[in-house]
């Protein structure tokens, strides 16, 4: 008998795609980070959506030429806010997260990146 995973195939595919994502675009993730901690010094909750349309604004607005091949995924989202509170545990208030359908059981796992 062999032991269950802790995730599914393919969305630990979706998980480390995000975590590639991160290492590859840390000006942007720097973006996530910035405009998330600025809702909690406003104590206003948020949505990675929200906050994921947000940086793709800044993006587009004041990257230039790096703008147009910038991309951020949509199923990575949830990833991307899960690394966000790993690195700020303080964020946890703020964003609400569902299970992913890689988390077998009990609570989102925070990390992404390793």
């Amino acid at each position: 008998m062999t032991q269950p995973t802790l995730f599914n195939t393919k969305q630990s595919k979706l998980r480390q795609a995000a975590a590639d994502w991160i290492t590859r675009n840390p000006q942007a993730f720097k973006l996530f980070e910035q405009f998330a901690l600025s809702m909690v010094g406003k104590d206003c909750k948020f949505g990675i959506g929200q906050l994921t349309e947000r940086v793709r604004w800044e993006v587009a607005a004041t990257w230039a030429k790096d703008a147009k091949g910038f991309k951020i995924n949509n199923d990575l989202r949830a990833y991307i806010g899960r690394e966000l509170v790993a690195r700020h545990p303080e964020l946890t208030n703020y964003i609400e997260f569902r299970r992913c359908k890689d988390e077998v059981e009990g609570d989102p796992q925070f990390q992404v990146c390793s």
